[in-house]
């Protein structure tokens, strides 16, 4: 374990490494001129001796690697530089707004295992019968619909048509609501994935997409719901018998435990 830690801690080195000089470059590189952009919300005109002034207090017409390695350094020192926008250092802008952030992340968190793990048990107890198809339908429109799509759609019936819950700003409870579900809907449907369907006698087996089997390389991608539906199986129950009290129990307890750790792999990718 300790090994496996340091080698996956060594291995964020390089990836941090590469991830910055792909968002450097992309701020570099990309179109249009950041001191055109500086002096254009400073309601300063883009005369020739400003942008050039403006590009040098900004260091860029310093070569790429001298404004990467300043960069580079301001940032491991939280020096993110002042925002165009609002004329603030980024950093306080993202301290600023950091609580709204961190209360809709874990609002969408609870609300996703709150949900989540229920509809893959009810799932799971009711193979190929309607409460299996009915997460089947959840999973699939949580899957197919965009967040942004989902969110226009609550808004527009919760908001406007019932008027129940504030459509826009920050505050109360109320204000949580929406962007919650619309955040948790996907991250729903694929952490309740339907179970699988493999027809008797026959070797063949769907590829690892929505209702695909329990197969060693679709159980990278699955949690709680899908391995609950695996573990819920005749091998498994025969494999654990020892563990056995009563059925309920063994569904809802024993079975659990052992999809648990796949269940907290995915909520820790969210």
């Amino acid at each position: 374990m300790q090994r496996y830690l340091l080698r996956r801690i060594l291995l964020l080195i390089p990836m941090i490494f590469a991830a910055s000089v792909i968002i450097f470059l992309m701020l570099r590189l990309g179109t249009g001129d950041p001191a055109l952009d500086y002096l254009r919300l400073s309601n300063l005109p883009p005369t020739p001796d400003m942008v050039a002034s403006t590009r040098a207090m900004l260091g860029l017409d310093q070569p790429l690697v001298v404004q990467y390695g300043r960069w580079l350094w301001r940032a491991l020192h939280l020096d993110f530089g002042v925002s165009f926008a609002t004329q603030r250092p980024v950093l306080d802008d993202v301290l600023r707004f950091l609580p709204a952030t961190l209360q809709l992340a874990g609002a969408a968190l609870v609300l996703i295992l709150l949900t989540s793990v229920p509809l893959g048990i009810w799932a799971a107890r009711h193979r190929e019968n309607l409460p299996d198809f009915i997460v089947r339908i959840i999973a699939f429109l949580g899957v197919s619909m965009p967040n942004f799509w989902l969110a226009f759609l609550l808004v527009l019936f919760f908001s406007v048509y019932l008027q129940w819950l504030p459509a826009l700003g920050y505050g109360g409870w109320q204000h949580i609501i929406l962007p919650a579900v619309s955040i948790a809907f996907m991250s729903l449907a694929i952490n309740a994935p339907p179970p699988a369907r493999q027809h008797a006698g026959s070797r063949r087996t769907a590829p690892c997409h929505l209702g695909s089997p329990a197969r060693p390389e679709c159980q990278a991608n699955r949690t709680s719901p899908h391995s609950t539906q695996r573990l819920a199986t005749d091998d498994y129950r025969r494999g654990n018998a020892h563990w056995r009290t009563d059925r309920r129990d063994d569904d809802h307890r024993k079975y659990l435990c052992l999809a648990g750790h796949r269940a907290l792999c995915r909520f820790g990718h969210f």
